[in-house]
């Protein structure tokens, strides 16, 4: 099917982790081969107006996947641990910052938008500026979301809802994650897939995300 089925959505408010945002990440993707990428975790608390954004464009981007199965699917990628939007309690054990809270993994091959707002005016700002997004620093981010493996499409990795990072507006400093910093280094990161999707479902259905 030829129409496009890619939905963006702006997260309002949230915390990033994983900020590897100034030179791209080099890991592997799902057949093994190693792929650069600039990730971002987006980190909010369950019911915020992020929660709100990314469960309604969930819902989108799988009705356009795929059709009147949306909602069977759906819960199947929810109980695999298998959308970009992830419960922290879960997927990653309630250790740190994520403990008690919601985020969205996302990632691209291509370096996303940074920005600040300076003067009235969105400006792009590069790594040598204060205000370069970091691992802990509050933000707007801009997800691309779109479904992996849909109908007329299919992938021999399976059906999942993926998050590309698009853009990511600082808005305020806060404490630094540990080793996090403006600019995180390779070995902080654990072997994740390029294509968005995190690695190993829990033993559990992970619920109250949609």
């Amino acid at each position: 099917m030829a129409e496009n089925r890619n939905i963006s959505v702006l997260l309002p408010e949230v915390r990033l982790s994983y900020a590897y945002l100034a030179q791209p990440y080099v890991g592997r993707n799902d057949d093994g081969n190693a792929k650069s990428s600039y990730t971002a975790h987006a980190l909010f608390k369950a019911g915020s107006p992020a929660h709100t954004a990314i469960r309604d464009a969930i819902r989108k981007v799988a009705a356009a996947g795929w059709g009147a199965q949306a909602e069977a699917v759906l819960q199947q990628l929810n109980g695999q641990d298998k959308l970009c939007l992830h419960d922290g309690n879960i997927t990653k054990g309630g250790q740190g910052p994520y403990k008690d809270m919601l985020f969205v993994s996302s990632s691209n091959s291509r370096r996303p938008r940074i920005l600040v707002t300076r003067n009235g005016q969105n400006v792009d700002i590069g790594p040598d500026d204060p205000m370069f997004p970091y691992s802990g620093c509050w933000a707007n981010v801009m997800v691309d979301l779109w479904p992996q493996g849909a109908d007329g499409k299919p992938s021999q990795w399976g059906k999942r809802i993926n998050a590309t990072v698009t853009g990511v507006q600082f808005l305020r400093h806060d404490e630094a994650f540990s080793g996090g910093g403006r600019v995180a280094a390779p070995e902080e990161f654990p072997q994740m897939e390029t294509s968005g999707a995190d690695a190993a479902p829990p033993s559990a259905a992970a619920g109250g995300l949609i």
